[in-house]
């Protein structure tokens, strides 16, 4: 629980502490209406009682067949009769629902739950409703909770107080066909904490596309329908997964939520230590039992409604004898809805565009619900990937002449224009234009038709057939099979059947069928999904058209629900004459049992620009721990893997090339650091060095305008990762910045750099056993001291301790450090910083040191030759730098003595470059963090019209008309609340 808070200053200081949750509510609803009072016409602030949710992995279903014989595998508890079953449900109760006490959470989550499970709990907690799905009809072991209990089904639950309500229930797409599970998404409308809210149960993972996170959150959203969400469940995967960012709203995530463990400091790793926020947590599983060298690891999370939820506290609780053998712990988290009553006011900074490396794409194609290819973008004859995500937005990756390569997308449809709502989009030319035009087929059964003009843009539609014509239909396909120049359209309809239409010769329009297959033809209807038996009879999972065998004719392409790919030869030469051929089969899966490689998407078109056409296909989890990857030398997660010859079959492990995405793709997801340093190039310009998690350093040598594409490699891979603080300065006197590095023991050690990012012999500064184990960070790269006797300046280093000390130590010019001076002693010392960073800021002759606070302030202290630092001057208001990394001082963009250009490494993982003579032509940045921004809208110079412009992640960027002088900002949340205007004034 909560027992302690300190209110702070922007500069860190302790204002009041607050010894309770409840004290602090009331001061903080004290200080909202304080606000309200002094503004006019706020959204008032609003809170809730607090509340409690639960989430736990009961593992009731999973044992062998021989659930009673000598082999006890499986982590299921062993029930021995009825009163077993009944002493288990008591244990539950005691350990995780009450923890000894009396009171329930309000709300209790449950994945693997038998049906017999879940009544025997029900029978002895009164006053809960429950939501139930059935992941399997029958569970192999259910049996065991509750032998005269009819249902034995399996799946997840949802216990809440309240009148019961209608669950909402929604299947997820699955890519693992083998499995005998049904993944669904299980939401239920319930009172939380005094509101009411939409409370969902996932159990999802590698078996669904994407993990299931892009098709959960959007069916959420639309579920909500503005009520705040409490989401919780196993998710089956890490926090820094990419897949999550579907759910997170930091760390690279654009999500709408917030997790009850990205506030625990105690479980933060290195990288995320200057960070309010952090997607780390308790590890909910336990460690894999022997042989199994599996870690623990956080798997199960509770997340909620960014803009309404504050997390008070958070608990990970063990069983005892709730499983046979260790496996999931309960996840509990407390919490109040709290409305703010306003946004934070918006960072506005000019930045300097950093070329392709400067921004990292965490969608990348991820979220993709179907794609095809066309000519839609750049008035050329090359094809381009069409995507539409999980939220309806539609995009075009244009291709680019010399094959293998695509530019970064453009948008053909926003998110918020309704494309969520449809089964299928198909491409090709249906109006004889030679541009290609898009086909969506609506849940209604209606097809639309929107012609493009291989620009970027998309026309009004024209409707297929009649509204609703095509409401019996699985899926469509489009291509040109009667060599009219138009392409036509393949009609799956759920009945196994397969119908042509040809293109009207004018106009866009759809001629008299033709049945190519009959009923159960195409598959049989009856057949079971789930029945591995009868998956090659079972409905198919994708229907394409293309030229795969090169014969100059389209091909039918269909991707059944075993896995196999199999293609048609069609051939249409009359209004009722036509031939089709047997299926070839261009990629066949291994029998079961092995683990085959499935698809997420399956797309034919001409990707390498050779006039043919190819097939490519993003695998599902295409990485080397795939066990169905195990042989694959060059292994990449989430590709589009491109095959140029598909008719003579395919090796999944074999492409011919990988779609690149330009624009996207420096590698910066894992990045730890930024670091300023002139290593390469000697032209007294500094680099920016970017250190990732996996240990490698690099170098990007800076141009003036910004940053070179390509980087030097600072020391072997690995090299840097057990360091803890990584500086850039000259240390031995040599006119190159060195390396000194900052060990895990407290070692500290100087390795000298030649200029051109070669390492010499390392020195030893502090030997462990003098070293520095207690400081919190240590930074330098700058003269705080001045010249010495003789003239000669040389770089020194500053050491925040755990004790809020700071000290500097001057550096001598041969590796070595001179005697200590004290810049902040424990009782005036800098306890609640979360960085600082050395830089010219104040035009002085010496350096200064940058200190960033736990409020996300930033302040400017001058270095004083007389010793000490000056007073703080202000550098970045309170929650602008709460999402920031790290910072960056250097010489970026000019050489000399003057003030430093800023780089800013976000917990996006995107970089910015802060020029300090920023252009007026440089782009303005617009960064608010915390709560669900939607977006800004900015005026210059005093307009009374404003602009307005979609937020990403709370950030988005904007350009000054010329002559320009100043620009008013205000962020907006999605529901309608508007922070203060922050005013910036653009360069003459």
């Amino acid at each position: 629980m909560l027992t302690s808070l300190r209110f702070i200053d922007e500069r860190g200081r302790c204002l009041v502490r607050v010894r309770s949750w409840f004290a602090f509510l009331a001061i903080t609803l004290l200080a909202v209406a304080g606000l309200s009072a002094a503004r006019s016409a706020p959204v008032q602030a609003a809170t809730s009682a607090p509340f409690r949710v639960l989430t736990f992995n009961v593992c009731g279903n999973n044992a062998p067949d021989n659930y009673d014989g000598p082999n006890q595998k499986g982590c299921m508890y062993r029930t021995q009769d009825l009163a077993d079953s009944k002493a288990w449900v008591a244990r539950l109760k005691t350990q995780i629902l009450t923890e000894g006490g009396t009171t329930t959470p309000d709300i209790m989550m449950f994945q693997e739950m038998c049906a017999g499970q879940r009544d025997l709990i029900r029978a002895q907690l009164s006053g809960y409703q429950v939501a139930w799905v059935s992941f399997r009809p029958k569970g192999y072991a259910c049996h065991h909770w509750d032998p005269d209990n009819p249902d034995k089904s399996f799946g997840t639950a949802i216990f809440y107080k309240g009148t019961a309500a209608t669950p909402l229930i929604k299947v997820l797409r699955a890519t693992n066909y083998p499995t005998d599970d049904k993944r669904a998404l299980l939401c239920v409308p319930a009172p939380v904490g005094g509101r009411q809210a939409l409370v969902c149960n996932v159990h999802n993972d590698a078996s669904l596309a994407d993990e299931g996170a892009h098709e959960t959150v959007v069916q959420i959203q639309s579920w909500a329908a503005g009520r705040p969400v409490i989401l919780g469940g196993d998710f089956n995967a890490d926090p820094f997964d990419p897949q999550l960012n579907a759910y997170y709203g930091i760390g690279g995530g654009a999500g709408p939520f917030t997790e009850v463990d990205q506030g625990n400091r105690q479980h933060f790793t290195d990288s995320c230590r200057r960070l309010m926020a952090c997607r780390t947590g308790e590890t909910t599983t336990a460690p894999g039992q022997p042989p199994s060298t599996e870690p623990a690891r956080k798997f199960d999370y509770l997340f909620a409604s960014s803009a309404g939820i504050s997390w008070t506290a958070r608990r990970v609780i063990t069983p005892t004898r709730l499983t046979r053998i260790p496996d999931h712990n309960a996840l509990r988290g407390d919490g109040v809805w709290v409305n703010a009553a306003e946004p934070s006011a918006p960072d506005v900074h000019q930045v300097r565009p950093l070329g392709w490396f400067g921004t990292a794409d965490s969608d990348g194609w991820r979220g993709v619900r179907d794609m095809s290819v066309g000519r839609f973008a750049g008035r050329d004859q090359v094809e381009d990937v069409l995507v539409r995500r999980w939220t309806g937005e539609v995009q075009v990756y244009p291709g680019l002449v010399g094959g293998g390569r695509l530019g970064r997308p453009v948008t053909l449809v926003p998110a918020n224009q309704g494309w969520s709502d449809g089964k299928k989009i198909v491409t090709g030319d249906f109006d004889g234009d030679e541009d290609d035009d898009v086909a969506i087929l609506w849940s209604s059964g209606t097809i639309f038709v929107y012609p493009g003009d291989n620009d970027g843009h998309l026309s009004d539609w024209t409707m297929l057939k009649s509204n609703n014509f095509f409401s019996d239909a699985r899926d469509v396909a489009a291509g040109d099979f009667n060599d009219d120049g138009r392409d036509d359209l393949l009609v799956e309809w759920s009945r196994g059947s397969l119908f042509f239409y040809p293109s009207l010769t004018t106009g866009i329009g759809l001629g008299d069928r033709i049945s190519l297959m009959d009923t159960d033809s195409l598959y049989v209807a009856s057949a079971e999904i789930y029945d591995a038996a009868n998956r090659a009879k079972a409905t198919p999972y994708g229907l394409l058209a293309g030229d795969v065998d090169h014969d100059g004719d389209d091909d039918i392409v269909v991707r059944r629900n075993n896995g196999d790919l199999v293609s048609y030869t069609l051939t249409v030469s009359g209004p009722t004459t036509f031939d089709l051929s047997t299926p070839t089969t261009i990629h066949q899966q291994p029998a079961l049992p092995t683990l085959p490689t499935l698809p997420v998407n399956d797309v034919v078109g001409d990707l390498n620009d050779d006039g043919k056409d190819d097939l490519a296909v993003r695998w599902s989890n295409i990485d080397t721990t795939a066990l169905h990857n195990a042989d694959l030398s060059d292994a990449r997660r989430d590709d589009l893997l491109f095959y140029a010859a598909p008719k003579k079959g395919i090796n999944p492990t074999s492409p011919s090339g990988v779609m690149q995405v330009d624009g996207f793709g420096a590698g910066l997801e894992d990045s730890a650091d930024v670091i300023a340093g002139n290593l390469v190039g000697g032209d007294n310009r500094d680099d920016l060095l970017i250190r990732r998690e996996s240990g490698t350093l690099s170098a990007y040598p800076g141009t003036g305008a910004g940053f070179a594409s390509g980087s030097v490699q600072i020391g072997t891979g690995g090299a840097w990762k057990d360091a803890r603080d990584i500086v850039a300065g000259d240390y031995n006197g040599d006119g190159h910045d060195d390396i000194v590095a900052r060990w895990a023991d407290g070692t500290v050690t100087m390795s000298p750099v030649d200029g051109a990012g070669h390492l010499g012999q390392q020195v030893v500064m502090r030997p462990a056993a003098q070293g520095w184990s207690d400081a919190v960070e240590v930074v330098g790269g700058g003269d705080l001291t001045g010249p010495d006797e003789n003239g000669r300046t040389y770089d020194d280093l500053v050491v925040r301790w755990t004790a809020g000390s700071v000290y500097l130590y001057p550096g001598d010019g041969a590796g070595g450090l001179g005697n200590r001076i004290v810049l902040r002693d424990a009782d005036q010392g800098w306890q609640d910083s979360v960085g600082m960073t050395v830089g010219r800021f104040t035009g002085g002759t010496l350096d200064d040191l940058v200190v960033r606070w736990r409020a996300g302030s930033g302040f400017v202290y001058p270095r004083l030759a007389a010793g000490g630092v000056g007073d703080w001057q202000p550098y970045r208001t309170a929650g602008t730098l709460t999402a920031a990394e790290g910072l960056a001082a250097g010489a970026f963009t000019q050489t000399g003595a003057g003030s430093r250009d800023v780089v800013a490494l976000w917990d996006d993982h995107t970089v910015q470059l802060y020029p300090a003579d920023p252009a007026p032509s440089d782009p303005i940045s617009l960064r608010s963090t915390g709560g669900d921004i939607d977006h800004f809208e900015y005026a210059f110079d005093g307009a009374t019209t404003w602009s307005k412009v979609a937020a990403v992640r709370g950030v988005a960027s904007v350009s000054a008309p010329q002559g320009a002088q100043q620009v008013q900002v205000v962020a907006v949340y999605r529901a309608g609340n508007r922070s203060t205007p922050t005013n910036y004034q653009l360069p003459a």
